[in-house]
Protein backbone atom coordinates (compact mmCIF):
# COMPACT_ATOMS: atom_id res chain seq x y z
CA UNK A 1 0.00 0.00 0.00
CA UNK A 2 1.13 3.55 -0.68
CA UNK A 3 2.23 5.76 2.23
CA UNK A 4 1.09 8.87 0.36
CA UNK A 5 -2.08 10.66 1.30
CA UNK A 6 -4.97 10.44 -1.19
CA UNK A 7 -4.50 14.07 -2.24
CA UNK A 8 -0.80 13.48 -3.02
CA UNK A 9 -1.56 10.33 -4.98
CA UNK A 10 -4.17 12.19 -7.00
CA UNK A 11 -1.73 15.03 -7.70
CA UNK A 12 1.03 12.64 -8.82
CA UNK A 13 -1.41 10.72 -11.05
CA UNK A 14 -2.63 13.92 -12.67
CA UNK A 15 0.94 15.09 -13.22
CA UNK A 16 1.92 11.71 -14.74
CA UNK A 17 -1.04 11.79 -17.11
CA UNK A 18 -0.16 15.31 -18.16
CA UNK A 19 3.43 14.28 -18.93
CA UNK A 20 2.25 11.22 -20.84
CA UNK A 21 -0.09 13.42 -22.85
CA UNK A 22 2.74 15.79 -23.74
CA UNK A 23 5.02 12.92 -24.71
CA UNK A 24 2.27 11.35 -26.83
CA UNK A 25 1.69 14.66 -28.61
CA UNK A 26 5.43 15.01 -29.24
CA UNK A 27 5.69 11.44 -30.56
CA UNK A 28 2.65 11.91 -32.81
CA UNK A 29 4.27 15.02 -34.24
CA UNK A 30 7.43 13.05 -35.02
CA UNK A 31 5.40 10.30 -36.71
CA UNK A 32 3.51 12.87 -38.77
CA UNK A 33 6.78 14.42 -39.96
CA UNK A 34 8.14 11.03 -41.01
CA UNK A 35 4.98 10.04 -42.85
CA UNK A 36 4.27 13.31 -44.67
CA UNK A 37 7.64 14.73 -45.74
CA UNK A 38 9.42 11.80 -47.35
CA UNK A 39 7.10 10.39 -49.97
CA UNK A 40 5.76 6.86 -49.86
CA UNK A 41 6.70 4.98 -46.68
CA UNK A 42 6.45 1.19 -46.78
CA UNK A 43 7.10 0.18 -43.16
CA UNK A 44 6.69 1.81 -39.75
CA UNK A 45 8.74 -0.13 -37.21
CA UNK A 46 8.07 0.71 -33.56
CA UNK A 47 10.91 -0.38 -31.31
CA UNK A 48 9.98 0.77 -27.83
CA UNK A 49 7.56 -1.64 -26.19
CA UNK A 50 5.08 0.09 -23.90
CA UNK A 51 6.37 3.64 -24.31
CA UNK A 52 4.66 6.18 -22.02
CA UNK A 53 1.24 7.16 -23.26
CA UNK A 54 1.11 4.45 -25.92
CA UNK A 55 -2.15 3.22 -24.43
CA UNK A 56 -3.86 6.62 -24.68
CA UNK A 57 -5.23 6.32 -28.22
CA UNK A 58 -3.72 3.19 -29.83
CA UNK A 59 -6.53 2.24 -32.21
CA UNK A 60 -7.21 5.83 -33.24
CA UNK A 61 -3.51 6.53 -33.77
CA UNK A 62 -2.98 3.50 -36.00
CA UNK A 63 -6.04 4.49 -38.04
CA UNK A 64 -4.55 7.99 -38.37
CA UNK A 65 -1.21 6.50 -39.49
CA UNK A 66 -2.98 4.51 -42.20
CA UNK A 67 -4.82 7.62 -43.36
CA UNK A 68 -1.46 9.31 -43.96
CA UNK A 69 0.12 6.26 -45.65
CA UNK A 70 -2.65 3.90 -46.84
CA UNK A 71 -0.28 1.16 -48.03
CA UNK A 72 1.97 1.11 -44.96
CA UNK A 73 2.64 -2.00 -42.87
CA UNK A 74 3.26 -1.70 -39.13
CA UNK A 75 4.99 -4.07 -36.74
CA UNK A 76 3.41 -5.37 -33.54
CA UNK A 77 5.43 -3.45 -30.96
CA UNK A 78 2.77 -0.95 -29.97
CA UNK A 79 1.69 -2.09 -26.54
CA UNK A 80 -0.36 -2.32 -24.46
CA UNK A 81 -3.15 -2.87 -26.96
CA UNK A 82 -5.73 -5.63 -27.13
CA UNK A 83 -5.98 -7.08 -29.63
CA UNK A 84 -2.36 -6.45 -30.61
CA UNK A 85 -2.06 -3.81 -33.30
CA UNK A 86 0.15 -4.20 -36.34
CA UNK A 87 0.48 -6.23 -39.50
CA UNK A 88 3.39 -8.54 -38.67
CA UNK A 89 4.98 -10.17 -35.65
CA UNK A 90 8.52 -9.20 -34.64
CA UNK A 91 10.70 -11.96 -33.18
CA UNK A 92 13.88 -10.68 -31.53
CA UNK A 93 17.05 -12.80 -31.76
CA UNK A 94 15.13 -15.87 -32.84
CA UNK A 95 13.17 -17.32 -35.73
CA UNK A 96 9.44 -17.85 -35.53
CA UNK A 97 7.95 -21.22 -34.74
CA UNK A 98 7.12 -23.75 -37.41
CA UNK A 99 5.28 -22.08 -40.27
CA UNK A 100 3.07 -19.50 -38.52
CA UNK A 101 0.01 -18.30 -40.42
CA UNK A 102 0.76 -14.60 -39.89
CA UNK A 103 3.37 -12.29 -41.38
CA UNK A 104 6.52 -12.36 -39.29
CA UNK A 105 10.03 -11.04 -39.17
CA UNK A 106 13.13 -12.05 -37.25
CA UNK A 107 15.34 -9.16 -36.13
CA UNK A 108 18.78 -10.30 -35.03
CA UNK A 109 22.15 -8.84 -34.08
CA UNK A 110 25.14 -9.25 -36.34
CA UNK A 111 27.35 -8.42 -33.33
CA UNK A 112 27.36 -10.95 -30.54
CA UNK A 113 26.67 -8.68 -27.58
CA UNK A 114 24.86 -5.51 -28.54
CA UNK A 115 22.39 -3.78 -30.87
CA UNK A 116 24.72 -0.77 -30.79
CA UNK A 117 28.44 -0.61 -31.43
CA UNK A 118 30.61 -2.62 -29.05
CA UNK A 119 34.36 -2.51 -29.73
CA UNK A 120 34.83 -5.81 -27.90
CA UNK A 121 32.06 -7.73 -29.68
CA UNK A 122 32.58 -10.33 -32.34
CA UNK A 123 30.65 -10.34 -35.60
CA UNK A 124 28.68 -13.45 -36.43
CA UNK A 125 29.97 -15.40 -39.41
CA UNK A 126 28.60 -15.01 -42.93
CA UNK A 127 27.58 -18.67 -42.81
CA UNK A 128 25.42 -17.90 -39.76
CA UNK A 129 23.84 -14.84 -41.42
CA UNK A 130 22.91 -16.83 -44.53
CA UNK A 131 21.51 -19.67 -42.46
CA UNK A 132 19.23 -17.28 -40.57
CA UNK A 133 18.18 -15.70 -43.86
CA UNK A 134 17.30 -18.95 -45.63
CA UNK A 135 15.54 -20.41 -42.59
CA UNK A 136 13.44 -17.25 -42.31
CA UNK A 137 12.56 -17.40 -46.02
CA UNK A 138 11.81 -21.12 -45.79
CA UNK A 139 9.44 -20.38 -42.90
CA UNK A 140 7.60 -17.64 -44.79
CA UNK A 141 9.22 -14.77 -42.88
CA UNK A 142 11.57 -11.84 -43.35
CA UNK A 143 15.06 -11.43 -41.88
CA UNK A 144 16.17 -8.07 -40.46
CA UNK A 145 19.88 -7.90 -39.59
CA UNK A 146 21.15 -5.19 -37.23
CA UNK A 147 24.62 -3.66 -37.12
CA UNK A 148 25.59 -0.70 -34.95
CA UNK A 149 28.07 1.83 -36.41
CA UNK A 150 31.16 3.12 -34.67
CA UNK A 151 31.02 6.67 -33.18
CA UNK A 152 32.37 8.17 -36.42
CA UNK A 153 29.66 6.47 -38.49
CA UNK A 154 31.91 3.82 -40.02
CA UNK A 155 31.68 0.08 -39.53
CA UNK A 156 34.31 -2.38 -38.28
CA UNK A 157 36.42 -4.02 -41.02
CA UNK A 158 34.66 -7.35 -40.40
CA UNK A 159 31.37 -5.75 -41.47
CA UNK A 160 32.68 -4.87 -44.93
CA UNK A 161 34.25 -8.30 -45.28
CA UNK A 162 30.95 -9.96 -44.40
CA UNK A 163 29.04 -7.74 -46.84
CA UNK A 164 31.47 -8.64 -49.63
CA UNK A 165 31.04 -12.36 -48.88
CA UNK A 166 27.26 -12.07 -48.92
CA UNK A 167 27.36 -10.02 -52.13
CA UNK A 168 29.42 -12.77 -53.77
CA UNK A 169 26.86 -15.39 -52.64
CA UNK A 170 23.96 -13.23 -53.83
CA UNK A 171 25.61 -12.91 -57.25
CA UNK A 172 24.81 -16.56 -57.98
CA UNK A 173 22.07 -17.51 -55.51
CA UNK A 174 19.92 -14.44 -54.86
CA UNK A 175 17.00 -15.92 -56.80
CA UNK A 176 16.63 -18.52 -54.05
CA UNK A 177 15.81 -15.94 -51.35
CA UNK A 178 14.68 -12.72 -53.08
CA UNK A 179 11.00 -12.84 -53.99
CA UNK A 180 10.59 -16.46 -52.94
CA UNK A 181 8.16 -18.10 -50.57
CA UNK A 182 8.10 -21.27 -48.49
CA UNK A 183 7.41 -24.70 -49.91
CA UNK A 184 4.01 -26.24 -49.13
CA UNK A 185 3.67 -27.30 -45.51
CA UNK A 186 3.28 -30.94 -46.54
CA UNK A 187 6.84 -31.05 -47.89
CA UNK A 188 9.22 -33.20 -45.84
CA UNK A 189 12.84 -32.24 -46.50
CA UNK A 190 16.17 -32.72 -44.77
CA UNK A 191 17.16 -29.12 -45.62
CA UNK A 192 15.33 -25.76 -45.74
CA UNK A 193 13.32 -25.22 -48.94
CA UNK A 194 12.25 -22.00 -50.66
CA UNK A 195 10.26 -21.80 -53.89
CA UNK A 196 9.09 -19.72 -56.80
CA UNK A 197 6.84 -20.77 -59.67
CA UNK A 198 8.30 -23.86 -61.26
CA UNK A 199 11.46 -24.04 -59.13
CA UNK A 200 12.19 -25.24 -55.60
CA UNK A 201 15.48 -24.35 -53.93
CA UNK A 202 17.13 -26.78 -51.53
CA UNK A 203 19.51 -25.00 -49.16
CA UNK A 204 22.38 -27.31 -48.28
CA UNK A 205 23.90 -25.58 -45.28
CA UNK A 206 27.57 -26.13 -44.34
CA UNK A 207 26.77 -28.42 -41.42
CA UNK A 208 24.60 -30.73 -43.57
CA UNK A 209 26.20 -34.07 -44.32
CA UNK A 210 25.21 -36.70 -46.84
CA UNK A 211 22.56 -36.50 -49.55
CA UNK A 212 19.46 -34.33 -49.43
CA UNK A 213 16.14 -36.16 -49.19
CA UNK A 214 12.60 -35.02 -49.97
CA UNK A 215 9.61 -37.31 -49.55
CA UNK A 216 6.24 -37.68 -51.21
CA UNK A 217 6.98 -35.57 -54.27
CA UNK A 218 6.82 -36.42 -57.99
CA UNK A 219 9.77 -36.74 -60.33
CA UNK A 220 11.39 -33.38 -61.22
CA UNK A 221 12.51 -32.25 -64.66
CA UNK A 222 16.13 -31.34 -63.84
CA UNK A 223 18.32 -30.47 -60.86
CA UNK A 224 21.25 -28.07 -60.90
CA UNK A 225 23.70 -26.53 -58.46
CA UNK A 226 22.75 -22.86 -58.62
CA UNK A 227 26.25 -21.58 -57.94
CA UNK A 228 27.73 -23.29 -61.01
CA UNK A 229 24.70 -24.05 -63.18
CA UNK A 230 25.84 -27.66 -63.54
CA UNK A 231 23.58 -30.69 -63.19
CA UNK A 232 24.19 -32.87 -60.14
CA UNK A 233 23.36 -36.53 -59.41
CA UNK A 234 19.87 -37.38 -58.17
CA UNK A 235 17.51 -40.34 -57.87
CA UNK A 236 13.74 -40.66 -57.63
CA UNK A 237 12.16 -43.91 -56.51
CA UNK A 238 8.57 -42.93 -57.18
CA UNK A 239 7.95 -40.94 -53.98
CA UNK A 240 11.35 -39.97 -52.57
CA UNK A 241 13.88 -37.64 -54.17
CA UNK A 242 17.54 -38.04 -53.22
CA UNK A 243 20.06 -35.41 -54.29
CA UNK A 244 23.80 -35.80 -53.79
CA UNK A 245 26.01 -32.73 -53.93
CA UNK A 246 29.50 -34.10 -54.67
CA UNK A 247 32.01 -33.31 -51.95
CA UNK A 248 34.27 -31.58 -54.45
CA UNK A 249 31.39 -29.23 -55.28
CA UNK A 250 30.61 -28.20 -51.70
CA UNK A 251 31.33 -24.60 -50.71
CA UNK A 252 31.91 -22.99 -47.31
CA UNK A 253 28.52 -21.23 -47.44
CA UNK A 254 24.97 -22.32 -48.25
CA UNK A 255 24.94 -24.42 -51.44
CA UNK A 256 21.64 -23.97 -53.27
CA UNK A 257 20.24 -26.80 -55.37
CA UNK A 258 17.60 -25.69 -57.89
CA UNK A 259 14.93 -28.32 -58.56
CA UNK A 260 13.02 -27.55 -61.78
CA UNK A 261 9.58 -28.97 -62.46
CA UNK A 262 7.77 -29.34 -65.75
CA UNK A 263 4.61 -29.23 -63.68
CA UNK A 264 5.13 -27.91 -60.15
CA UNK A 265 3.77 -30.20 -57.40
CA UNK A 266 0.47 -29.12 -55.87
CA UNK A 267 0.51 -30.86 -52.51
Amino acid sequence: MSNLCPACESLILAHTRALQGKFYAYTRGQIEELLTRYGKIDVLWFDQVGWPGADIHPVETVAWIRSLQPGIVINDRWRPAEPALGDFATHENRLAGARPDTWWESCQRWMTTSWGYDPHAQIMSTAWVLEQLVRACAGGGNFLLNMGPRPDGTMPPEFYKGCAEMAAWMAHSRESVIGTGPAPQEVVSSVPVTRREGVWYLHVLPEHEGPVEMRDIPRPQEIKLLRTGTEIPWQHDGTKLTVAVPGAERAALDDVVAVHWETEPRL
